[in-house]
């Protein structure tokens, strides 16, 4: 039915559709959310914030998977049954799968460490993974048949991903994981530093060791 409809038509559809109330006040918050971390705002990110923003983005990937994967039901009848088409479609969806639990995996590990930056980190670089994926199995799947309509019905994962790009690339955000770096350079020079002046004092013991035991 909404195959011949055009693409803003659906979007005004899909826009229209008035959500459940407790899922447009989430929206709504993480929408708001989302807005502070771009504000020129010098109080630190709430990081516990950010962990269930993220928690809430990878559930919606990982609630969404079942709709991804059907879209290979919509390649075009020709490709459908090629097998080596079906195979590497099925194999794209795999790897973007398994990418998907990645990111919920770090997720919860951040959840539970909402402060390191190590696992923020983790959880950025899985996100990015898990949405590079999405985008390829995409484009896979419209070069095999797959209608704008038809890419529709995963618009959940795409918002999930547009969403989950706008904050993985906020200064503020990107600042942690940058300042956590800087700090963890300082500790390696400082070692080093420390290694530095401890083998100046293992030369000097034996330079005295030497003028004890001459003559």
């Amino acid at each position: 039915m909404l195959r011949g409809l055009p693409i803003a038509l659906l979007l005004f559809v899909v826009a229209w559709v008035p959500l459940p109330a407790n899922q447009g006040a989430q929206t709504s918050s993480d929408a708001a959310f989302i807005q502070s971390l771009s504000d020129a705002d010098e109080q630190p990110v709430d990081r516990r914030r950010l962990a269930r923003l993220f928690f809430s983005l990878a559930s919606t990937l990982e609630g969404d998977k079942q709709s991804v994967r059907f879209l290979q039901a919509r390649l075009s009848p020709r490709d459908a049954t090629r097998e080596p088409v079906r195979r590497m479609v099925g194999a794209q969806y795999g790897r973007y799968a398994d990418a998907v639990a990645g990111f919920k995996a770090s997720v919860s590990d951040l959840l539970d460490s909402p402060e390191s930056p190590l696992q923020l980190y983790r959880v950025l670089i899985d996100g990015q993974r898990a949405c590079w994926y999405l985008d390829g199995y995409s484009r896979v799947v419209e070069t095999y048949g797959v209608s704008a309509p038809d890419l529709m019905s995963i618009l959940a994962s795409t918002e999930g991903c547009a969403s989950f790009r706008q904050v993985a690339f906020q200064p503020r955000v990107e600042g942690i994981v940058h300042d956590a770096l800087i700090d963890r350079h300082s500790e390696w020079q400082e070692i080093r530093e420390l290694r530095e002046e401890l083998r100046e004092l293992e030369q000097l013991l034996e330079d005295l060791t030497e003028i004890d035991e001459s003559p």
